[in-house]
């Protein structure tokens, strides 16, 4: 539905904050310890270099970052379990996994995580990596839960990000994403938005139905709701699609205005 003014919250940043309180009771004769020192004397900056595959010395993992001086780690090539048992294909339609890998670090007592005031870097190697504006790079943890994440690094052979915890990583192709015969580029990142957005962005679901300038309406049990138009997914050319442009809002800049122009009016998007 278009009105004629809106804000509406395009992404959310949730950040989590983890206090500690140290008991009050002085002891006398000793330093006071701050967590941060205790932490400095338990964790050391370390680069392990693991090896999945040992027929195949072209597949590495290498973790680089703060780890328990004693760490080991273990990376073990998950990719065909991963795409039989639609973890990742599922929400993401005709996806294709092309490597993923769990990876374990270990402190001697059990599993090491890493948060996000020190997280490790990532690098991967795999000759099925290749540069691809269609490549996304998930997280999946133990429990099945997904999370994209959308600052990493691509390349021939390579894949390099910064983990804030350990589990399944997948790189997957979603080439419905977008097309290079249009020319067309992906953002992935509210950098990205912020800085391509008021030159507008053409809207689209992982169904590859692309949002149009006309209006629709459903009934949703006894409401009526009125909605965007999507383009037809088996269209080769969305037909019909129009760009949306994005204007951060300057208080908070994870909200965006989104607004689109017809005939010469501006109608901004409410979401509900």
């Amino acid at each position: 539905m278009f009105v004629t003014k809106r804000l509406v919250s395009g992404f959310a940043a949730l950040v989590m904050a983890v206090s500690g309180a140290l008991p009050t009771t002085a002891i006398v004769g000793s330093d006071s310890t701050s967590p941060e020192d205790v932490d400095s004397r338990v964790l050391k900056h370390q680069s392990l270099e693991l090896c999945p595959d040992e027929s195949d010395s072209d597949k590495t993992v290498t973790l680089d970052g703060l780890m328990p001086k004693n760490a080991t780690a273990t990376a073990v090539d998950v990719t065909e379990m991963i795409a039989d048992a639609d973890i990742v294909t599922s929400p993401l339609c005709d996806d294709s996994v092309v490597v993923a890998y769990d990876i374990t670090i270990s402190d001697g007592e059990g599993e090491f995580q890493p948060d996000s005031s020190r997280p490790i870097y990532v690098e991967i190697t795999d000759p099925s990596i290749t540069d691809s504006e269609f490549t996304e790079l998930w997280h999946i943890s133990d429990d099945g839960q997904r999370e994209q994440i959308s600052d990493f690094t691509v390349t021939d052979g390579a894949v390099s990000f910064y983990a804030e915890g350990f589990s399944v990583y997948a790189l997957v192709k979603n080439d419905k994403l977008t097309s290079k015969e249009y020319g067309w580029q992906v953002a992935k990142s509210i950098d990205e938005i912020t800085e391509k957005g008021s030159d507008g962005f053409y809207l689209s679901s992982q169904e590859n139905r692309f949002l149009t300038g006309n209006t629709t309406e459903s009934i949703n049990g006894n409401k009526k709701r009125h909605g965007i138009k999507s383009t037809d997914p088996s269209t080769p050319v969305p037909n019909g699609a129009i760009p949306y442009y994005f204007v951060q809002d300057q208080n908070n800049k994870n909200k965006f205005y989104i607004y689109t122009t017809i005939g010469g009016t501006t109608y901004y998007v409410n979401m509900y």
